[in-house]
């Protein structure tokens, strides 16, 4: 039977809106995080410390039964585009809420001030070379349960908050729909709607970090 892509799928359920040539801005700049400086040794020691994953490995028995697992169907999309274990991989480490470091439990604080609740952080790094390609997010941990194709409604209260740890250096971006993230500064943050595809690269030099938070907010 024919691979049918995760992508089309998305495409064919009628609020795709993403057009190469709209400005549409779909990343929403928020007001920064403050990051200390003497954090980052500690930040980047906690995700360095764990082994490489990366966005196209799966189980086979998920791959044929892909239509029914949105996680296993997104890694397939990537490797029907041409990415690999190599060109994808990357270290993240999720933290627990139950034993937080000084600085996620400040970020977190930030983060609740800024209307986030039940939120949880993690950590991200790629080295030059890596792309984390076109996807959306589907929140597992604050979602389970089957994914609903068209239930929109039901991550409308799901943000993520991006926070850039270090100021932008070359090769570094993020993209969201049609807005391409770069030259940021330490600190600096944006979020999106849910469902929205986006992606990471690092075409630079050095290892690019970054911070996710994710909670619920009233809507």
């Amino acid at each position: 039977m024919a691979y049918k892509k995760l992508l089309e799928k998305m495409m064919s359920l009628g609020n795709w809106h993403y057009d190469p040539t709209s400005n549409i801005k779909d990343a929403v700049n928020i007001s920064p995080y403050i990051i200390e400086d003497n954090w980052l040794p500690d930040i980047k020691d906690a995700v360095n410390s764990v082994d490489f994953s990366d966005c196209v490995w799966c189980f086979k028995e998920e791959e044929d039964d892909y239509e029914n697992n949105v996680l296993a169907w997104t890694k397939l999309d990537h490797r029907s585009h041409g990415y690999n274990n190599e060109n994808t991989k990357y270290k993240q480490i999720q933290i627990d809420n139950n034993d937080k470091p000084y600085w996620a439990e400040s970020l977190l604080k930030q983060a609740e001030k800024k209307g986030l609740k039940e939120a949880y952080l993690g950590v991200n790094m790629q080295v030059p070379g890596t792309v984390n390609p076109w996807h959306f997010d589907t929140y597992q941990r604050l979602k389970s349960g089957h994914f609903n194709f068209g239930s929109e409604k039901e991550f409308k209260n799901i943000r993520r908050h991006l926070i850039f740890p270090e100021n932008w250096h070359w090769g570094h971006f993020f993209q969201v729909g049609n807005s391409v993230v770069s030259n940021w500064k330490a600190g600096d943050a944006v979020t999106w709607e849910p469902l929205r595809y986006h992606l990471a690269c690092n075409a630079g030099i050095k290892p690019k970090y970054t911070i996710s938070i994710t909670g619920k907010i009233d809507t």
